[in-house]
């Protein structure tokens, strides 16, 4: 009796461990993530499931599409980084994925929702900032983002059409 459940828990044990491994598995960024597949956001190496829950690429990659024309527009710089970090991680082997900083998302916000509120769109809430902190290991985007004004150029090009 005492082996049968010794074998039952060694695998439980080797499950457990698979899945912890396929959790922790850092793979290239997919060709979907085209709009994440900039040598600019500082890194390759993503993961899924994301931090919205999309287990897979094609999922994530439809979501994340949505966002382009205010990509597109140039809204803020940090929109791009900030949908990234969400979409398709940041993945570090041996590590897991690193979750977007608050500032980062602030950036994007600041920029970009006047620009949607002025055409009735709200700031979706799984993009809201205060699930996310500055403290410890976060992705903060490329080096020199968070010095620019987020808005003010697609706020000047884009009032002419209000």
């Amino acid at each position: 009796m005492s082996s049968i459940i010794t074998v039952l828990l060694f695998s439980v044990l080797l499950i457990l461990t698979k899945i912890l491994d396929a959790e922790l598995t850092c793979e290239p960024m997919p060709m979907d993530s085209y709009m994440c597949m900039h040598p600019k956001l500082g890194y390759n190496l993503t993961s899924l499931p994301n931090l919205l829950n999309h287990a897979s690429v094609a999922d994530a990659a439809l979501e994340l599409h949505q966002f382009w024309p205010l990509v597109k527009v140039e809204c803020s710089a940090a929109l791009r980084p900030y949908l990234c970090s969400l979409y398709f991680p940041m993945c570090l082997p041996n590590q897991g994925t690193l979750s977007p900083c608050r500032r980062l998302c602030e950036a994007a916000y600041k920029g970009c929702a006047p620009l949607m509120r002025r055409f009735g769109f709200r700031w979706p809430r799984a993009l809201r900032c205060g699930q996310w902190t500055d403290e410890g290991s976060c992705y903060e985007g490329p080096v020199d983002l968070l010095s620019h004004k987020p808005g003010d150029i697609c706020l000047q090009r884009y009032n002419s059409l209000l």
